[in-house]
């Protein structure tokens, strides 16, 4: 046989078996797109059930999750079907009642998937962003009780109210806030600690919201939010 009868025929047999190899591999083993779910050992597009069910995963499952978390943000950007608002809305408050109520991975989790969401600037293809993104982290952040609001979570709340477009409300906030007082950082370098009467940093919604706002209009002056509000010794 000719060299170049031979490297028609091994052209003819790599064809071949770029044709026959996906049929031999399983549901686990192709590669689905983004979003989809493995149920029953078959890939299928997420419904709102689908969805929460993967993000709540046990907690070793960190493959599972991600799964889960890109499942609930294909549901909301309607990727592979259209929903009406109502069961879009629906689905969100089933996130923010995971994110309140589930564990810190599963929160997490369903927090960046209304994030993403939301976003403008994702994969070409990627559905539409979800318009109820920033309602949804508002729900989330008005839940929360007074000081409530101020830790963690209200904290992680109001940063998804920023992301998702609610801007207006974070400048509301900011507005409707009360500038904290001067503060002062203890003395170091001493053996026994010293109570200072107005402690840095100053907590409030004004350091919250500020510090959102610190690269937009309508925000506090950088110098004087990080001199009243960073956790840093001036």
């Amino acid at each position: 046989m000719k060299a170049e009868e031979r490297r028609q025929m091994k052209r003819i047999v790599l064809f071949f078996l770029v044709l026959l190899c996906p049929a031999g591999l399983s549901a686990r083993e192709q590669m689905p797109e983004r979003g989809m779910l493995l149920e029953r050992g078959q890939w299928r597009t997420p419904t709102p059930t689908s969805a929460l069910r993967a993000l709540q995963v046990e907690e070793s499952d960190a493959d599972g999750r991600l799964r889960g978390r890109n499942a609930a943000e294909a549901v909301l950007r309607q990727h592979f079907e259209s929903r009406s608002k109502a069961e879009l809305d629906a689905f969100a408050d089933d996130l923010v009642r995971l994110i309140r109520d589930g564990t810190k991975l599963q929160a997490y989790a369903a927090h960046m998937a209304l994030i993403h969401s939301a976003a403008v600037a994702e994969e070409p293809g990627r559905g539409v962003p979800y318009t109820g993104a920033a309602d949804a982290f508002i729900r989330l952040y008005e839940s929360y009780d007074g000081e409530a609001r101020l830790q963690y979570e209200g904290d992680q709340a109001l940063y998804g109210i920023f992301e998702t477009g609610g801007v207006d409300y974070v400048r509301a906030l900011f507005d409707a806030s009360e500038q904290p007082p001067p503060c002062q950082w203890p003395p170091m370098g001493l053996d026994v600690p010293q109570v200072v009467e107005n402690p840095c940093p100053n907590v409030c919604a004004w350091c919250q919201a500020g510090k959102l706002l610190l690269a937009a209009s309508g925000g506090p002056a950088p110098e004087l939010w990080s001199r009243l509000c960073e956790y840093k010794r001036h």
